[in-house]
């Protein structure tokens, strides 16, 4: 009798030692795929921001904006618009008048404060509505790759 419970014990054991290795190469196997996942997520990520700077770069090419320098005015410039408005205050000093302190919630009622939630939140609000990232791309106006790192990321905490 001891011996087959020894046996069905080792069995047990033998069995028990195999799931815990198979279990282990599993989550293994899983950590490298999300790794590898997040690895092609951002060089996508980093293709698609190089080509819109290339865009962005012959666009300002073309539109010769590069080779336009603002105009530095020179120091006697300054001069003469520092004296200007000097001669312009001594003529027309500021008055200065006693107006009444206003209580701070006068002042603040007619502010309004409003609301603009941010790109991840609007992204995040579309996806559990069930749009694709392709369509949140393009009603968000911003990169489907953008979209799919701020998904996966915000799914994986």
């Amino acid at each position: 009798m001891e011996v087959i419970l020894i046996s069905i014990s080792l069995l047990l054991h033998v069995v028990a030692f195999y799931l815990i290795f198979y279990l282990i190469k599993q989550v293994q196997l899983l950590r490298e795929d999300k790794l590898e996942g997040i690895q092609q997520l951002f060089s996508n990520y980093l293709v698609e921001i190089k080509e819109e700077n290339d865009r962005l770069q012959k666009q300002l090419s073309s539109n010769s904006l590069i080779n336009e320098r603002p105009q530095v005015a020179t120091l006697e410039e300054d001069q003469l618009h520092k004296t200007t408005l000097d001669d312009q205050h001594k003529t027309n000093p500021i008055k200065h008048t006693d107006t009444p302190e206003i209580p701070l919630t006068q002042r603040t009622d007619h502010i309004q404060d409003t609301y603009e939630p941010s790109l991840q939140a609007n992204i995040l609000q579309m996806h559990d509505q069930g749009y694709t990232e392709e369509e949140i791309a393009k009603t968000l106006n911003c990169g489907k790759t953008e979209v799919e790192l701020i998904v996966k990321f915000h799914h994986q905490k």
